[in-house]
């Protein structure tokens, strides 16, 4: 029984943590904060642009 309990709240634990992680991506996207790949992009793009300065 505490082995069912114990799967359960594993199961409703990774359940909300989708929920929390899709909530909180769509709010950054809604407030049109550079996501993780932008940010990724765009220092690339300058290390880049460094490159050829040089």
């Amino acid at each position: 029984m505490i082995d069912k309990l114990l799967k359960q709240v594993d199961e409703q634990e990774k359940r909300l943590m989708q929920i929390v992680s899709e909530t909180v991506k769509k709010t950054v996207s809604e407030m049109g904060l550079p996501t993780k790949d932008d940010m990724e992009k765009i220092l690339k793009r300058l290390d880049d642009i460094e490159k050829k300065n040089s």
